[in-house]
């Protein structure tokens, strides 16, 4: 145990800890542990907190890398900033009744905490507040939290269910993001911003409480609580196609933002509400027959004639066009012809495509547009990368194209 030589305290806040570390009890009457009164303690492995001291300072314990047990009775109110950022040892944590605010980076990267007990009464959790704990698996948010703050559970990835309270008022920026253990979400009313739950890949279903006033799910996606707008699509769930109920009149352009699915059939009429996405490319294709939609966003299928859109479109909706065709949609038939007949016009830019796109390739092999100059280069490159398929098929094309003396492409370009 420590002696009370080993601590500076002044009108009752410990300020500075001069001891060896080990096992140690906090002296009675001490009302605050202050700011980096124990920083950088690498020696302390157990600290008892009595009920007299209701605030931990900033960085109070930061870094003290050996610090597996901290105990805290009743008493503490605030946990601040870095309080306990980078005890690498700490593994389990039971903050006591009356706590009310849990500081920014408090237990950042606590990378071996696996429960944290939060209390009845808890106020906020600030930016950063558990983010990279990676091994943290038993939390259960309490009913009196309001707010979380950004990044406050980031990376936490060993989560795998999460019940957000009735009382959450405000969820900040990427409070969730890459918790990708993260299986089951149930929500109420305040979640506002659902890419908090981006990276979360084995997230494939919300679950919406009866009693939300806002929202409800229907197979695991969010809609608002009358079923006319599309809210969020569950960042886990793969899909080839998913079509947008015909009940919905709109959704934001972020509702797919970073969803893995292929393409997504939105009805006429549905309007897309312009809102902060993460770019095209992590955007799935959007095919629809109502040009206003595809004008607004980022990648899509016209199911029209390309004709009908303006020329800085027509780009956009060719290349989501070939997404379409990967999975086959019957919608698309009458119009194949039209965005063929347009890549055929635009060769030169899709030649440049055909390189990283299969889908392409093929379709210029079977359309007869591949030219046998390049044909040729990306038959020796797939050899090469070992990509047998590919480079098969391009044999196949070049054997199949002869010229009017029976000479194959490959003799030719010799």
């Amino acid at each position: 145990m420590a002696d009370h030589n080993d601590f500076v305290i002044e009108n009752g806040s410990l300020t500075k800890y001069e001891g060896p570390g080990g096992s140690m009890e906090i002296p009675e009457g001490v009302t605050e542990i202050g700011d980096r009164a124990f920083q950088y303690c690498k020696g302390l492995t157990e600290v008892m907190i009595p009920a007299t001291v209701t605030r931990v300072g900033k960085g109070a314990f930061r870094h003290c890398e050996n610090l597996g047990c901290v105990a805290l009775e009743t008493g503490v109110e605030e946990i601040d900033d870095e309080a306990f950022q980078g005890c690498f040892s700490l593994q389990h944590i039971t903050l006591p009744t009356g706590m009310r605010r849990i500081g920014r980076r408090a237990f950042g990267w606590c990378i071996r905490l696996k429960t944290a007990a939060l209390p009845e009464g808890l106020w906020q959790i600030d930016a950063d507040g558990f983010s990279g704990c990676k091994a943290l698996e038993g939390l259960s948010l309490p009913e009196g939290l309001t707010r979380i703050g950004e990044n406050a559970f980031y990376g936490c990835e060993r989560l795998t269910e999460l019940v957000l309270p009735h009382s959450i008022k405000d969820i900040g920026k990427w409070a969730f993001n890459d918790c990708r253990g993260l299986a089951q979400v149930t929500i109420m009313d305040s979640v506002v911003d659902f890419s908090v739950f981006w990276g979360c890949t084995s997230l494939e279903t919300f679950i919406v409480s009866p009693a939300s006033r806002h929202y409800r799910a229907v197979d695991g996606v969010v809609f608002s609580r009358d079923g006319r707008q599309l809210i969020a699509w569950p960042p886990g769930r793969c899909r080839q196609r998913y079509d947008i109920p015909r009940s919905v009149m709109e959704f934001p352009a972020s509702a797919f933002d970073r969803a893995p699915v292929k393409v997504v059939f939105a009805p006429k009429g549905v309007k897309c509400i312009p809102t902060y996405t993460s770019g095209i490319e992590n955007c799935p294709c959007f095919a629809s027959a109502d040009p206003a939609l595809t004008a607004r966003v980022g990648r899509n299928v016209y199911l029209g004639p390309l004709d009908d859109l303006p020329k800085r479109q027509r780009r956009i909706a060719a290349e989501g066009f070939l997404a379409a065709l990967e999975i086959g949609m019957p919608e698309l038939e009458p119009w194949e012809d039209g965005y063929i007949d347009y890549i055929r016009q635009e060769y030169a830019a899709f030649e440049k495509k055909a390189w990283r796109n299969e889908t392409l390739l093929r379709l210029l092999m079977e359309q007869g547009l591949l030219k046998p100059e390049t044909a040729m280069v990306m038959r020796r490159r797939f050899d090469a990368e070992r990509k047998t398929d590919l480079a098969e098929a391009l044999d196949d094309y070049l054997a199949a194209h002869t010229d009017v003396n029976g000479k194959g492409m490959e003799e030719r370009l010799r």
